[in-house]
């Protein structure tokens, strides 16, 4: 709900309230964020109260209580005398904007905005008119709130009404907090070990987690947290943001010399300029906000059911995804029609759904050298072409998926020496390589159109379930022969949203999965279109371990995909158990990398148990509630729990990092049980109430044989892993 008296502006959501007003001066000033107050509040409490200018500050004439530098701004734009930094920087030539309050509308939904990834409509918008009274240019501010979520999204937009302007930066939201002790969390990492969890103490000066590579990126992902000095998992005020966004991005933590909080979220200005003619706009992504007093996991709730309910195409968000063995880890690029007709006669027997063609079967594509952009099956190694394929798989019961990267295009390909140009890079040929390829320079309203029927014919003549889309070199030119070289990054993605748009609009029952080089694009612009995505490259299991425990603070996992690799792992030769294996794969959509022509009869009747009971907790991964129970490995344990939304089914799963004899497996505290019903738990046979698995904790059963530990089965070494199911009792439900 929207309530607006006297120029105060309240938004609730269900737990939250946001709030912020107009000053006397036309400024907008912050008020609050957190957990929820009645609209019948008396709001003179929120507002600062000063008898003087604080030392060095900045006012408006004659108002010296006015302090510009220690203002809670809701949004500020450089050149008005705030000296943090700012949400916004808009030059006109002779001077830089400033912007004051001119009024407000209610909105039943936000504007159209074309190419952009957006989340759904929220249950209300409110946008707020500013104006620079010199050059008469607007600034609106976009507000959105999604009430069951506890979520708020922002952004803004410029328009050019009497001058031309120049946006060098324009932030998607910007807030203030008051003087308090903060830490922020980022998620950062690199190719194999992508979003790994880091925590900094905010102290004077600024943090700032960015993506300069043309994409969201590996090295720091859009999502970040806030959070008092204190929280974790289940306690303390924590903040969480996010960005609509899949290029460059920049999240800054700012501490002034007064002790406030600012952060900002939006486009990186590195790099980015936009020329504005008259009655010309230009948008922001949209930014994500959301707060909770339960510390992390509360934040990690409200971003998983914003995602799933806001996020990702409605006829994919709460449905169950297939269970698929990817052919690259198999074959790598000796792939033939033989080759996947066996792996799909051993996909079916081990209760598999789909085989996905990974890599190297267009083209001339024997390695990663050659063919991007000549999207042709290779009729040497399909001779039937690959709809045979699809017609064997399919008579097996399984569906067929195909991998595409269509953003590049090869040097040694047939699309360059048609077209050239077609690649970003310089018009006198100063075109930098990377994996032997260039990136397409989507900007461009015919490349646009060429894969949009490119892929579009790649579905249709495959016959095709599922298309796994991939973008695998970053951005190292940005220079386009039409695209002014300021403008090229952001308007590749704009262009890489039309192509998306029409290409799943045209193909709706085709599921579509997400892959940049792993997990180096994996964002709420690319979930727009896309409902899963691959996590990362890496499927050690260790590794994978802290992967996807760091993507589900931001993210669901039902849209991580996760598979079930061959030992040594093949990134970093590690052997570890089988159980291990699957468990870890388990808690995403699960798939397999295996030659499984090669497996012994034993372990593939392991791998169809594996399957079996996966299918049994993929009804609850999608609309059920997953909680981190510890903090990364400290201790040498970590663990998750799933509860199923009714609360009659739980899955646990505790990580042991290294073995040690004669040790003791922690003490595990539950959540999300309903207290007045017992529960079984499958390893131990025994009957517990909810009350005391969630106050007291569940006990593992121990066992101190040396080095043949084990537990039901379930062996006990270097990087091990124990499953549990909890089931309500029929009679006490």
């Amino acid at each position: 709900m929207i309530h607006i008296k006297d120029n105060i502006f309240h938004l609730n959501t269900q737990n939250t309230s946001y709030i912020f007003a107009v000053t006397e001066h036309g400024d907008l000033q912050h008020l609050y964020y957190g957990d929820k107050i009645s609209e019948q509040t008396d709001y003179n409490a929120f507002f600062e109260k000063r008898s003087m200018l604080l030392v060095s500050a900045l006012y408006p004439e004659n108002d010296i209580a006015y302090g510009i530098d220690a203002m809670q701004f809701e949004y500020s734009a450089f050149g008005g005398g705030d000296r943090r930094e700012n949400a916004c920087t808009i030059n006109c030539g002779e001077a830089l904007c400033t912007f004051t309050f001119v009024g407000y509308t209610l909105l039943s939904q936000p504007p159209a905005r074309p190419d952009f990834a957006q989340a759904h409509s929220g249950d209300g918008c409110l946008c707020v008119l500013l104006r620079d009274e010199h050059t008469e240019t607007e600034l609106r501010l976009y507000y959105q709130h999604f009430e069951k979520c506890d979520v708020i999204t922002r952004y803004a937009e410029i328009k050019a009404n009497k001058n031309a302007v120049g946006v060098d930066s324009l932030m998607s939201m910007q807030l203030d907090l008051p003087m308090g002790k903060y830490k922020c969390i980022t998620f950062d990492g690199a190719w194999a070990r992508e979003r790994f969890k880091h925590e900094q103490k905010l102290t004077a000066g600024k943090f700032v987690c960015d993506s300069q590579s043309g994409a969201s990126g590996a090295w720091h992902n859009p999502f970040v947290m806030l959070a008092e000095k204190n929280a974790d998992n289940f306690s303390g005020e924590s903040y969480g943001f996010n960005l609509i966004y899949s290029g460059n991005h920049r999240e800054v933590f700012e501490v002034s010399p007064y002790g406030g909080i600012r952060v900002l979220s939006g486009i990186s200005p590195k790099g980015f300029r936009f020329n504005l003619l008259k009655n010309d706009t230009f948008f922001t992504p949209e930014a994500v906000l959301t707060y909770s007093k339960n510390g992390y996991n509360g934040v990690s709730h409200n971003m998983h059911d914003f995602v799933k309910r806001n996020i990702l195409p409605k006829q994919w968000a709460f449905k169950q995804k297939p269970v698929l063995l990817n052919s690259w880890e198999s074959v790598y690029f000796d792939i033939t029609e033989e080759k996947l007709c066996e792996l799909a006669d051993r996909a079916a027997e081990i209760g598999a759904e789909m085989l996905v063609i990974d890599d190297g079967w267009f083209g001339k594509r024997n390695d990663d050298t050659s063919s991007l952009g000549d999207w042709q099956e290779n009729r040497e190694k399909f001779p039937g072409g690959i709809k045979s394929v699809t017609d064997y798989v399919h008579k097996k019961g399984l569906k067929l998926g195909i991998w595409v990267e269509p953003e590049m295009i090869s040097r040694k390909s047939n699309l360059f020496e048609l077209h050239p140009d077609w690649a970003l890079g310089s018009e006198n040929g100063r075109k930098i390589l990377g994996r032997s390829q260039y990136i397409l320079d989507l900007s461009r309203s015919e490349i646009q159109d060429f894969l949009i029927k490119t892929v579009c014919s790649v579905i249709k003549e495959s016959g095709a379930d599922y298309v796994k889309w991939d973008f695998n070199r970053m951005f190292s030119d940005f220079t386009s022969v039409e695209t002014p070289i300021y403008e090229v990054q952001h308007s590749y993605i704009c262009g890489l949203y039309r192509i998306l748009s029409e290409i799943t609009s045209k193909n709706p029952n085709v599921l579509f999965e997400l892959c940049a080089s792993g997990g180096a694009r994996f964002d709420l612009g690319m979930l727009c279109f896309m409902p899963i995505g691959w996590v990362s490259d890496n499927t050690d299991v260790l590794s994978r371990a802290l992967i996807q425990e760091g993507t589900s603070y931001g993210y669901p996992i039902s849209v991580m995909c996760n598979h079930i690799s061959a030992v040594p792992n093949h990134q970093t030769k590690r052997i570890t158990t089988l159980e291990a294996r699957s468990g870890v794969a388990s808690f995403g959509v699960l798939g397999l990398q295996y030659d499984l022509t090669k497996l012994p009869k034993e372990e593939l009747n392991y791998l169809k148990y594996c399957i079996a009971e996966y299918k049994r907790m993929r009804l609850f991964i999608t609309d059920g509630c997953f909680y981190r129970l510890t903090d990364g490995f400290e201790e040498n344990f970590t663990a998750w729990q799933l509860v199923s939304a009714d609360k009659n089914t739980s899955y646990v799963i505790l990580f042991q990092k290294l073995f040690f004899p004669v040790s003791q497996l922690p003490k595990l505290k539950l959540f999300g049980l309903s207290s007045d019903v017992a529960y079984t738990v499958d390893i131990t046979g025994l009957k517990v109430s909810g009350e005391v698995l969630m106050k007291h904790g569940l006990l593992p059963l121990q066992n101190y044989q040396g080095n043949e530990q084990s537990i039901n089965g379930h062996s006990l070494t270097d990087f091990s892993a124990v499953f549990y199911q909890l089931k309500a009792l029929e009679e006490e439900k």
